[in-house]
């Protein structure tokens, strides 16, 4: 799991890179002493965290380990949220189950729409267009 997000984070970085907005984002813990998790791209402006996108890979093979992984990010934007941290924009570049007949792409859905219900955005991973719009508006 933690390989194949390192993989979707090259990718974006890339994407990032390409389009000359790379060096805006950096790998942030975002939070405090309380409670923080850690976003692969942060763009902070005069040190206010603005916005963050964090791939996040959700084609494991059973889909109980779908909703353990997805889970634990609903959780850490819930958290983050409840405390205030969390940054106004916020967007996370899903990659589930090629096909949505793949039985295994309901548990990818139902993680997408509770992330989604908490107000960050959620795309597909490979919606570059989107993405590199969200990562480049101010």
């Amino acid at each position: 799991r933690e390989y194949q997000e390192v993989v979707l984070e090259r990718g974006i970085r890339k994407l990032l890179h390409q389009a000359r907005i790379g060096e805006r984002f950096t790998r942030v813990e975002v939070g405090n002493d309380e409670y923080h998790a850690t976003f692969p791209f942060v763009e902070k402006q005069d040190d206010h965290t603005i916005k963050a996108i964090k791939p996040l890979h959700l084609d494991q093979a059973q889909p109980s380990k779908i909703l353990d992984h997805g889970g634990q990010w609903l959780f850490r934007v819930q958290a983050l949220k409840k405390r205030g941290l969390l940054p106004p924009r916020v967007l996370f570049a899903i990659r589930g189950p090629r096909t949505q007949e793949d039985p295994r792409s309901a548990a990818a859905r139902e993680i997408a729409e509770s992330l989604s219900s908490t107000g960050v955005d959620v795309l597909a991973y490979g919606d570059n267009q989107r993405i590199l719009e969200f990562a480049a508006a101010r």
